[in-house]
């Protein structure tokens, strides 16, 4: 019988409390891959990593894998229970063999680990983007991406979701290219159904959506650009008052510029214009993106940017800038407009209102440029990757890895 290899997987990410994984993208990413990778291999023993105090994702739990689990020392000091966390994991993962070690995130890799690591880096928003914040955030994340640049130098492997990505990996962390995978992240089937009027306003009913309404999902933190976004419907609301309402879906009321929005949204005299969800589950999430009249998304960078995939795949008429990785996963489908410039995201706003045509092949090519992303495949290329790995590391029992 050929030997099955053990991989350990940071399963940390599904977990609510720890950092804010869950209910970003980091969290979406790991837990997608996660629920696959036992069903798509026999070849790998895997064991997944946990943390002790913190609830486990119910589907996690009841995968065919092992668990291992570490607890996040008790330190209120963010930066030293970082460091702790590292130099604990690394004792705990000396007790055990693994043939690889994957961590999600650099953030969460271990000090020194005892064996093989890879690790994926889906952005590099604090290097590319840190002129966005303010010099006590822009020295915390300094303090992040010296343990960082550590951890990726002695990684096998980096794994990252676009070549947008990539090309900044190189760039700020001097990674050879050829030690970088790309794996797109998927879209769930769910985003691609055909749901009936009533369960699209079954929806909207539950958060407050019974006017028409224009959609954005994500936070509002200086690179997503949601204030530009309140400016240029400010401007279109003035030239056409029955433009439909925008919906801002995303828990955000604990981010630190939530006042200034407040702020915003009264001084721009839009705050009947604009509803706040708060956080939707993602079981809902679907209906609402059917139900939108266009999804805009003005973010300045994205690692990959999934929800201009789910809104395309929805059928939703997606508003978006061609920067970063958002090309790549929009192809031709988008309307792009200078999402940096108020006048130009109004203007694109205002186009697609007085063209319906243009929205009809927009939401066909949407659909069709969706379809190229799926979870299954990015389980099935990591997967492949974690092969290669092992073959380079010679841990293959016939020279060719698993």
């Amino acid at each position: 019988m050929k030997k099955k290899y053990r991989i350990l997987v940071d399963a940390r990410g599904t977990q609510e409390g720890y950092k804010q994984h869950k209910i970003r993208g980091i969290g979406t990413y790991v837990h997608n891959l996660l629920s696959r990778l036992p069903v798509l291999t026999d070849e790998v023993e895997f064991t997944y990593l946990l943390d002790s105090s913190k609830p486990i994702d119910p589907q996690i739990g009841g995968l065919p894998v092992q668990f291992m689990y570490h607890k996040t020392p008790g330190i209120d000091f963010y930066q030293m229970q970082y460091f702790a966390a590292q130099v604990s994991l690394s004792k705990l993962l000396s007790k055990e063999s693994f043939d690889l070690c994957h961590f999600a995130t650099q953030d969460d890799a271990p000090f020194s680990p005892p064996g093989p690591v890879c690790v994926s880096i889906l952005d590099t928003i604090t290097i590319s983007m840190k002129q966005l914040y303010g010099p006590v955030k822009q020295l915390k994340q300094a303090f992040v991406r010296s343990w960082s640049r550590r951890v990726v130098r002695y990684s096998a492997a980096v794994v990252t979701i676009s070549e947008h990505s990539k090309k900044d990996i190189i760039k700020h962390f001097g990674v050879p290219a050829d030690s970088i995978y790309v794996t797109y992240l998927g879209v769930d089937e769910k985003y691609f159904q055909k749901y009936s009027l009533k369960q699209i306003q079954n929806a909207r009913s539950r958060f407050g959506l019974d006017q028409p309404y224009c959609l954005y999902i994500g936070g509002i933190d200086p690179r997503k650009n949601v204030f530009t976004l309140l400016e240029a419907l400010a401007m279109v609301c003035r030239q056409k008052p029955d433009y439909p309402n925008l919906a801002l879906v995303g828990q955000i009321s604990d981010q630190r510029e939530y006042p200034k929005l407040l702020h915003a949204l009264r001084s721009l005299g839009i705050q009947d214009r604009v509803r706040l969800t708060g956080y939707v589950p993602e079981e809902s999430l679907p209906a609402l993106y059917a139900g939108a009249q266009y999804f805009i998304f003005p973010s300045l960078y994205e690692g990959f940017g999934l929800p201009v995939a789910e809104a395309m795949a929805a059928g939703t008429p997606v508003i978006a800038s061609r920067n970063s990785s958002i090309p790549e996963v929009g192809g031709d489908a988008p309307l792009y407009v200078d999402v940096a410039d108020p006048h130009s995201l109004a203007s694109g706003m205002l186009a697609l209102e007085a063209n319906s045509s243009l929205v009809s092949k927009m939401r066909a090519k949407g659909k069709i440029q969706a379809k190229q992303f799926s979870w299954e495949e990015t389980a099935q290329k990591t997967i492949d990757i974690y092969r290669t790995i092992i073959h380079r590391q010679g841990k293959g029992s016939d020279g060719k890895g698993i």
